[in-house]
C-alpha cells in the first residue's frame, strides 16, 4: 500500500453507556497495572479490565474480516496486521 492506512483495520470503541461502563471509566485513577502484551508498559486498570473482557470477541471479529495478528498475516492471503484503535474515553 502507498499510504499507511491502506489495507488496515480500524477498531472504534463507543463511549460509556451503562453504570458499569462509568464505574470502569472512573477506575482509570487507580494505580496503573502491567500491560502483559508490552514489556515495561502499564495501562490503567479500568480500561484494561474492559479490554480483557472483550478481547476474545474482538480478535475473533477482526479475524472474520481478514484482520489478523502480524505473525498470522503472511499465511492468510488478503489479510493485514495494521490495526488502528480509536474511540471515546480512550
Amino acid at each position: 500500500p502507498s499510504e499507511p492506512w491502506e489495507d488496515a483495520c480500524v477498531v472504534a470503541v463507543r463511549g460509556s453507556e451503562t453504570i458499569t461502563n462509568w464505574i470502569r471509566d472512573l477506575e482509570f485513577w487507580t494505580t496503573p497495572v502491567e500491560f502483559e502484551w508490552c514489556d515495561g508498559c502499564t495501562v490503567e486498570e479500568g480500561f484494561y479490565v474492559i479490554l480483557k473482557e472483550v478481547m476474545d470477541r474482538l480478535v475473533n471479529g477482526l479475524g472474520e474480516i481478514g484482520c489478523v495478528p502480524q505473525n498470522n498475516a503472511s499465511v492468510v492471503p488478503g489479510t493485514t496486521s495494521v490495526l488502528y484503535v480509536t474511540g471515546h474515553s480512550l
